[in-house]
């Protein structure tokens, strides 16, 4: 009972982040598009696949790289 829950808390979430994310698009997008800030409206792009990206990450536990690791264990040593 507990894992279908989990599982479904996990939808429940992962829906929320998707509805976030279109009415983020929603509100930001159409006046890019109108002032034909086409350079801007790529670099939301960017940031907002990674975000979401991010999103998903933390949301599913997957393991990252991260390069703050490397950093430190070079100034222990």
């Amino acid at each position: 009972m507990a894992v279908y829950r989990a599982i479904r808390g996990d939808k429940a979430v992962l829906w929320l982040l998707i509805l976030l994310g279109l009415l983020v698009i929603g509100l930001e997008v159409p006046g890019l598009w109108k002032q034909k800030l086409y350079k801007e409206l790529l670099v939301f792009g960017l940031f907002f696949g990674l975000s979401m990206f991010l999103g998903l990450a933390q949301l599913y536990g997957w393991h990252l790289y991260n390069p703050f690791m490397g950093i430190l264990k070079i100034m222990e040593s």
